[in-house]
């Protein structure tokens, strides 16, 4: 059985969710329930560093943003840290 190559980047596959670990996230396209994504966006942004009261914030600024990514989850502690 030929599986093809393991490479799975969005320039073969633009609906894939990028390469694993990279944060990448679709959840402007998702079928996923709305606590799913909250879910989701809380643990990236533990992931990325959030404790406490900045996890809910965080988390809350990727969703109605519709950007749930590490990249971005760390850009918002920056900003609060300031």
């Amino acid at each position: 059985m030929n599986l093809g190559s393991a490479d799975h980047g969005r320039e073969d596959n633009p609906t894939a969710a990028g390469p694993p670990g990279t944060g990448s996230d679709r959840s402007g396209d998702s079928d996923e329930s709305p606590a799913a994504k909250r879910l989701h966006a809380r643990q990236v942004a533990i992931a990325a560093g959030a404790t406490g009261e900045q996890i809910d914030f965080v988390a809350g600024k990727m969703v109605a943003e519709k950007v749930v990514r590490i990249d971005r989850a760390e850009e918002i502690l920056k900003e609060i840290k300031k």
